[in-house]
């Protein structure tokens, strides 16, 4: 009897025991949401008992109670995935409507119709064009305007376009009419420097062949001569010089050219003065006057001042009645600032015998340069030259 009344006793103390609640450490993993494995004695978390299927009852009762409100909220989602949707497809609406829509081509054919008309204003006030659309429609009016097609060449080529820029040309010299003589002249000089610039010496060389065969062939040599002396391709243009003497040499301007040449690009006067007298020797006598009038400017003013007026003195000896070359004579020697050298071929030109209105013409330009240079007394000789040649006259 007395070991069964323990055992009831021991019974009852852990009835009440458990009646009382868990202990202290109970409490502590209760709190941090654990339970107590009673195999090994260690406390497992609920998301990793989650992960192994195993829920602890309380935490299993909100579990359902959250997988209601999960419903309900994937319900709401679903909706607002469905509204972002449709929301998403009004924007692509809205945006190809901007882009496409009738207001968006209204408002391009507005730009477009005030861009042109900006355009045509600058046109009208003389503005040159300076895109490629305003070149096109300035050619439209007027295709042989030379200077057109060469900006235009220059506009392309500034942007790097060389090929674009060659069509142009090629376009040009198809377009402009040939009674257009100097603009097509003038295009296929443009194109050539084109191909000096930016091409190959058998590209200009075909350019100029093709020139050759409809403009003047004196004005294409001088037009590829100029390209090379702005070049500085001095040889070339000394070759071209030299074939244009051969075909031209009967040209007293193609002589000047030449010695020019030498002298200002060469600085060469010895091959200067010797081109001079090959042209004297290949020229009809009727043009040497003029040709040796330019030889005694050319030493007034690059080389011997003795030289040119010794040449001018042997012009005036046997061509007294040349009127032109006393004033070139006198034109050296006023510029030179000698004034006594200057009064005393005044006073021999107006010895000569020439026309009244010549005559008048001298008597005025002595008058003025003895009121600049002279005194009273020389302005009343001149004064008294004039009362003589008018009674000379009567």
């Amino acid at each position: 009897e007395s070991e069964s009344e323990s055992e009831s006793e021991a019974e009852a103390e852990k009835v009440a025991s458990s009646a009382q609640g868990p202990s202290v450490g109970g409490d502590r993993k209760r709190k941090h949401g654990g339970v107590t494995n009673s195999q090994t004695g260690l406390s497992v978390g609920p998301l990793m008992l989650a992960g192994a299927g195993v829920v602890p009852a309380r935490k299993k009762r909100r579990t359902e109670g959250e997988a209601d409100a999960m419903s309900e909220n994937s319900a709401e989602s679903g909706s607002s995935d469905e509204d972002s949707e449709e929301s998403s497809d009004d924007e692509e609406e809205a945006e190809s409507n901007a882009v496409h829509g009738p207001a968006a081509r209204q408002k391009r054919r507005v730009d477009a119709e005030a861009q042109i008309r900006e355009v045509e204003k600058r046109m009208r006030d003389g503005a040159d064009p300076v895109t490629d659309e305003e070149f096109e429609r300035t050619l439209l009016g007027d295709r042989d305007n030379s200077e057109t097609w060469i900006k235009y060449m220059a506009l392309l080529l500034s942007r790097g376009e060389e090929q674009r820029a060659r069509n142009v040309g090629e376009r040009a010299i198809k377009e402009i009419r040939p009674e257009a003589e100097k603009d097509r002249l003038n295009v296929w000089a443009a194109y050539m420097n084109l191909e000096n610039t930016y091409g190959s010496e058998e590209a200009v060389g075909e350019l100029f062949g093709r020139a050759l065969q409809v403009c003047e062939p004196r004005a294409v040599h001088e037009a590829l001569i100029s390209i090379y002396v702005k070049s500085n391709k001095l040889e070339d243009a000394e070759r071209l010089y030299k074939l244009l003497c051969k075909k031209f040499g009967q040209s007293r301007r193609t002589w000047i050219n030449y010695a020019d040449f030498c002298l200002r690009d060469k600085k060469d006067i010895g091959a200067s003065r010797a081109v001079f007298q090959q042209g004297l020797k290949r020229l009809p006598k009727r043009k040497h006057v003029d040709l040796i009038a330019h030889m005694a400017r050319f030493e007034y003013k690059n080389g011997s001042i003795d030289r040119g007026r010794t040449i001018f003195e042997g012009l005036v000896t046997h061509y007294p009645k040349r009127y032109d070359l006393w004033l070139q004579y006198l034109d050296q020697e006023e510029q030179r600032g000698d004034v006594e050298t200057t009064r005393i071929l005044f006073q021999r030109a107006t010895s000569a015998s020439f026309s009244s209105k010549k005559m008048k013409n001298l008597f005025t330009r002595f008058l003025k340069f003895e009121k600049e240079n002279g005194d009273e007394e020389q302005v009343q000789n001149v004064k008294t030259a004039v009362l003589e040649y008018l009674q000379q006259k009567e």
